[in-house]
């Protein structure tokens, strides 16, 4: 078996990869081809830890190949007061043949990616073409990957805001965006710069895309063409109504019954899709609360889950009116997502120097 550290597990998780990955596990999803239970959640004395297996059957590319499947388990723990990490996780991947581990690997960083390469699958499809403006609401590891992966999604984004409520957090990722320190390997086929910054395009004709720091979330989300909400809030911190008609927003932070990211009038007259619909009902406050307050029915909801969101779908069932409609898609996440992440991981491991890998026989 196979051990990566966090920084070992990036360097084999190129963002591309892994936002290709997702698109198609979810389609698999949608096929019935995986098996994905429903977590299972066993409180300690600290915390919660939280079980996720999954079994994912891909397509096979002819009749005479017996179907390959990956099979493998999350396992994340709330520990508030947990120093080092207040959400540490693993991935574990096993040898379908033999049962055996293969990989196991850090997930604190791929479950950031994971659920960005979500909203990147769904902002390709929901939000306007011509979109150029993307604002980021919470600036830790999921603002910082929602940057990447829609961005690399939407090709005419030129303009990043970052909101935080501790600015010092916004400022702290606009530099390292801007200083190209986040550690990924991935080449990307942009450069960011901050507002100071001059010319449309870099040496290597790389397009340049500006990004800035406000203070105020309200107008912050005002130009917003793609807007992400990635905080822990328990109350929204903005109001719906300077979100403008046309926007799309991929809203992932709030997790729980009680938790609402985004006020009951904007759920209610956005057009919303969700990673899985059955997960986002149990889980998520942002469609439990206005469903509570008589605003939205379990119809709301348009698609089953994201894997039957497509072009076609797109327009004809989402984004009916092009200019007018705001749409909103909700993640709760799923381990059919990690172990669609963890084979991106392996399959990279099979092309890399081992020779820095730890090893472990279990056997």
């Amino acid at each position: 078996m196979i051990a990566l550290n966090g920084s070992q597990t990036l360097a084999n998780l190129p963002l591309d990869q892994a936002i290709e990955a997702i698109e198609k596990a979810m389609i698999l999803y949608d096929s019935k081809k995986t098996i994905t239970p429903q977590r299972h959640i066993l409180a300690t004395a600290y915390g919660p830890t939280i079980f996720m297996p999954s079994i994912l059957n891909h397509d096979r590319s002819s009749h005479e190949e017996p179907t390959e499947q990956s099979i493998g388990i999350k396992v994340v723990s709330v520990r508030p007061e947990n120093k080092v990490a207040s959400v540490p996780a693993v991935i574990m991947l096993m040898n379908t043949e033999t049962g055996l581990p293969k990989l196991l690997f850090n997930a604190t960083d791929s479950t950031a990616i994971r659920t960005a390469c979500c909203s990147a699958v769904a902002s390709k499809y929901l939000a306007r073409k011509e979109s150029s403006v993307l604002t980021v609401l919470g600036c830790g590891q999921q603002g910082k990957y929602h940057v990447l992966t829609c961005c690399l999604t939407c090709e005419n984004i030129d303009t990043v805001i970052l909101w935080n409520r501790s600015e010092s957090r916004a400022v702290q990722l606009l530099n390292e965006l801007v200083g190209n320190s986040f550690g990924q390997s991935l080449e990307l086929p942009f450069q960011f710069a901050s507002e100071e910054s001059d010319g449309a395009t870099t040496s290597n004709n790389k397009r340049v895309i500006r990004v800035r720091v406000m203070r105020d979330a309200n107008e912050a989300v005002r130009t917003a063409d793609i807007l992400c909400t990635c905080t822990n809030t328990n109350k929204p911190l903005f109001d719906g109504k300077n979100v403008k008609s046309g926007a799309h927003i991929n809203c992932i932070g709030s997790y729980k019954h009680d938790m609402q990211e985004v006020d009951s009038d904007l759920v209610a007259r956005s057009r919303m899709v969700a990673d899985d619909s059955e997960s986002v009902w149990k889980e998520a406050g942002d469609v439990n609360i206005p469903l509570d307050q008589g605003l939205i029915t379990r119809q709301h909801i348009l698609l089953d889950n994201m894997g039957q969101l497509n072009e076609q779908s797109a327009k004809s069932i989402v984004r009916v009116n092009y200019d007018s409609d705001i749409t909103m898609f909700k993640c709760v996440g799923m381990a059919a997502q990690d172990i669609a992440i963890a084979d991106v991981v392996w399959r990279n491991i099979q092309l890399s120097d081992r020779s820095q890998m730890q090893t472990v026989d279990i056997q």
